[in-house]
């Protein structure tokens, strides 16, 4: 009897000591979720602002580059000149293109993000061959 006894009291106490264990478990799990989704938020935010550091940078660019056609485009010859303004009618383009970029950048949610930073990183790489050619 007395055996029966300290089985059930043995049993009770594991009972209580496993449903313990597994609510601070529950709480770890929530709290390393409730990390990691700070995390991947902060990754965001941080490649973000490097994309959009790197849009301005693109716009800085295509600004100074149609500085300098517009200044050739004033001592070139009438065949030179069809071919800035034909640069810079394609810069201007771009020029519409980053702005808009920008936006999207801004209204862009985490879901589309992959999908928007890489053809944004694309756009820009092809852009940067296009103004060194």
């Amino acid at each position: 009897m007395m055996t029966k006894q300290i089985l059930k009291w043995t049993c009770a106490v594991l009972l209580i000591g496993s449903i313990t264990t597994a609510c601070n478990n529950n709480e770890t799990v929530s709290e390393k979720a409730e990390n990691t989704s700070e995390e991947i938020a902060d990754v965001f935010r941080t490649e973000r602002e490097e994309l959009r550091a790197d849009l301005e940078d693109m716009q800085e660019n295509i600004n100074e580059r149609l500085e300098s056609l517009r200044a050739d485009l004033e001592d070139a010859s009438d065949d030179a000149s069809a071919e800035i303004e034909e640069q810079i009618d394609n810069l201007e383009a771009a020029q519409k293109d980053v702005n808009a970029k920008m936006k999207e950048l801004g209204n862009s949610l985490e879901a589309n993000w992959k999908e928007f930073k890489k053809n944004t990183q694309s756009w820009m790489e092809n852009m940067e061959k296009e103004m060194q050619s």
